[in-house]
């Protein structure tokens, strides 16, 4: 009888932990974004400057699978605790180059899970530049090389891989998606539904264009 019990103990605390991170991905997932301005980035003529981490700098929206956050400028733990982070030394959102931007698997990026090749990303600035998934790769996290520039309009997603490991997750999942020439804008009526939106407004920071 001592295994049975030692079993169904097992199974028991393996239900509530997954319970647990079912609860805290919807929690990360849904909850009410930060009414906070964006700030206006400069472009592509205009010199680069730091902007503070922490910054709102854009939308990032993944219309099929419900994803509408904001991203902010730097991936330190604390910044990821609150949504997706702009790794710096790459590209600002929307701008020409490798836009890499990073979060958590079991929370802003977790329906990556389900991203297609073809699948549209929107990134939302003032302008709106829409991307179009191309290749979606498993690599370790020595592989670098996910960050380098690239030419052209490029935007890659990185989280932890497997999506439902439980501890520290062993490789990255890498999300790559190029602009339209020239970008077009496709609001989805799912998205556009959405009230968060109207709490983010651009304003003119220090960032000049």
């Amino acid at each position: 009888m001592r295994p049975r019990l030692v079993i169904s103990w097992l199974a028991l605390l393996g239900g509530a932990w997954l319970l647990f991170d079912a609860a805290r991905s919807l929690y990360w997932i849904w909850r009410e974004p930060d009414p906070v301005p964006i700030v206006e980035l400069p472009s592509p003529a205009t010199p680069a400057i730091e902007v503070p981490p922490g910054t709102a700098l854009a939308k990032l929206l993944v219309p099929r699978l419900g994803i509408d956050v904001t991203i902010r400028e730097g991936a330190a733990r604390d910044i990821l605790r609150r949504g997706p982070g702009h790794v710096e030394k790459t590209a600002f959102p929307g701008m020409k180059g490798n836009s890499v931007i990073a979060a958590h698997r079991d929370g802003h990026f977790r329906p990556l899970k389900e991203i297609q090749i073809g699948d549209e990303i929107w990134v939302e600035n003032g302008t709106r530049v829409r991307y179009v998934v191309k290749e979606t790769r498993i690599v370790p996290p020595s592989e670098v090389s996910v960050l380098d520039p690239m030419p052209g309009r490029w935007i890659t997603l990185i989280t932890c891989y497997p999506f439902y490991w439980i501890g520290h997750a062993p490789k990255r999942f890498v999300v790559r998606a190029q602009a339209e020439q020239p970008p077009a804008y496709k609001r989805s009526s799912r998205v556009s539904a959405s009230p968060k939106r109207s709490a983010l407004i651009p304003i003119r920071s220090k960032i000049e264009r």
